[in-house]
């Protein structure tokens, strides 16, 4: 009878310890996908609205690379700041000679009402995950 106690009482300590080194690398990974990429001049933003779905859903973290305006090309995604908010918008045209952008988010039905300056750049978007933008809120 101690037998069995005994193995039943190891099993219990021995899931714990993988649920817990699981929900740790869960927990690493993700701070790396979030710190990691700001090491290599990238910044992180968390999208907030559905301007961009279904391409870049509510949630996701997009990583912005810096870029010179003149190198930004019709259907780019770019980052950009309107007010104290974070844009994150299609390129309908860049008009280089006002050194402005024409802009439109893929949900949205028209081109935005207001030209982006080049000075409110803050880069291209390089890639996107859905979901880890909601871990940055935490």
């Amino acid at each position: 009878m101690t037998d069995s106690k005994a193995k039943g009482g190891k099993l219990v300590p021995a899931l714990c310890n993988i649920v817990g080194t699981l929900i740790l690398l869960s927990v690493i990974g993700v701070c790396l996908l979030i710190a990691a990429p700001r090491m290599m001049n990238y910044e992180i933003y968390n999208i907030v609205s559905g301007s961009m779905e279904p391409k870049i859903p509510v949630g996701s973290a997009i990583y912005v690379e810096p870029a010179e305006p003149e190198t930004i090309q019709k259907g780019d995604v770019i980052a950009f700041w309107s007010g104290d908010s974070v844009i994150a918008h299609r390129v309908v045209e860049n008009q280089t000679v006002e050194g402005n952008f024409t802009t439109k988010g893929d949900a949205n039905a028209g081109e935005d009402m207001n030209d982006v300056p080049y000075d409110a750049l803050i880069g291209r978007v390089s890639k996107h995950y859905p979901y880890i933008g909601a871990f940055m809120e935490i």
